[in-house]
């Protein structure tokens, strides 16, 4: 559960950074009690940031299957080599933001996804926050698909961004 998590407000309306949950462990004791508390928290908050987490990539998804099921693969997506359920989020020269709009993950599905689960992997020095956070390299946020938009500043281009995403369908 979250009795010793630190829960902090990242505005007054909307998200919270959670201190003292390491996810790692999270999944690897398979802890559903937390994990429904982090739910229950994230359909509260809307968002959810978990700083110094540096998932891997086994991790990442458990995070995703801990919260609910996962979203089928979207084909249009780079995937991580050997994980077709971790979306790759990339940009740098040669591949410019696309995403410098409002906008839900994969709200074009006939049902929407549920909650996106991003892992800040490379983050330039400077910009290239989303979701009223400021980034910092091991970074993972929880948002809630159903109740949020968000929008990717791409005030870091051309810098080297990489972000790597897993989406729950639904929750549990």
């Amino acid at each position: 559960m979250l009795k010793t998590a630190t829960i902090l407000p990242l505005t007054g309306i909307i998200g919270a950074e959670i201190q003292g949950i390491a996810l790692n462990d999270l999944v690897r004791d398979n802890d559903h009690a937390t994990a429904k508390a982090l739910c229950n928290l994230l359909t509260e908050k809307k968002v959810l940031v978990l700083r110094d987490q540096h998932p891997d990539h086994e991790t990442h998804i458990g995070i995703g299957k801990l919260l609910g099921t996962l979203a089928p693969p979207q084909p249009m997506y780079p995937k991580v080599d050997g994980y077709e359920d971790i979306i790759i989020v990339r940009n740098d020269d040669n591949n410019p933001p696309e995403n410098e709009v409002w906008h839900a993950d994969m709200s074009y599905l006939s049902m929407p996804v549920f909650a996106s689960v991003l892992h800040g992997v490379h983050i330039p020095p400077a910009g290239g926050d989303t979701l009223r956070v400021k980034w910092q390299p091991g970074t993972v946020v929880i948002w809630d698909n159903w109740a949020t938009q968000h929008f990717a500043c791409s005030d870091h281009y051309p810098s080297f961004r990489e972000m790597q995403r897993v989406t729950v369908g639904a929750p549990f």
